[in-house]
């Protein structure tokens, strides 16, 4: 066999290949993250009542819990006051890093 017919061999063969792959079917990737999440809900849901609630709650249970906390405004207002903490302290947790700022001052005696 001559290095000529290899590389036709091998050349259709590859191509035959590709040929099949591009014909294969695969599930697009958002499917299969939302059936890996659907699934990791649903075994969480069914582990739930073997785990002690100290640990974690069921995921209807949470579900349920931010319905009435939608309802009745406490959701909101929570976030809000969390963030406005949040943001509050920033500008002082920039203040300390700028240079001459108190991080970047010597310590006393050293």
């Amino acid at each position: 066999m001559s290095i000529t017919e290899t590389t036709t061999r091998a050349k259709t063969a590859k191509e035959q290949t590709s040929v099949a792959v591009e014909k294969a079917w695969s599930m697009p990737d958002w499917a299969i993250t939302t059936v890996s999440l659907v699934v990791l809900i649903g075994l969480w849901q069914a582990a739930a009542p073997f785990i002690d609630p100290l640990f974690g709650s069921y995921p209807s249970q949470i579900f349920s819990s931010f319905l009435v906390m939608m309802e009745s405004g406490t959701l909101g207002e929570g976030i809000l006051a969390e963030h406005s903490a949040v943001f509050c302290r920033l500008p002082a947790r920039c203040a300390d890093r700028r240079p001459g700022g108190p991080s970047a001052r010597t310590l006393p005696g050293g």
